[in-house]
């Protein structure tokens, strides 16, 4: 629902110049379509950085969290 979520916020011109979103479990579970998206409109919409990390409470299995500034 990551990518759904969040095009109704930006349809509602509820997200403003500089706002960010975090998205976590983008790796595993994953959320291949909004990491898609969030690539494609990088410099444009969205200036996004990938940070790899681990799922919680273990050193296993890997993980990555989206940290994602709203350009407008």
């Amino acid at each position: 629902m990551y990518l759904s979520d969040l095009q109704r916020l930006v349809g509602q011109s509820w997200l403003h110049l500089g706002n960010d979103r975090g998205r976590d479990n983008v790796g595993l579970p994953g959320a291949p379509k909004y990491r898609a998206y969030m690539k494609e409109q990088q410099g444009k919409q969205w200036q996004t950085i990938e940070h790899e990390t681990h799922v919680e409470y273990q050193t296993l299995l890997k993980d990555l969290v989206l940290e994602s500034e709203f350009l407008g």
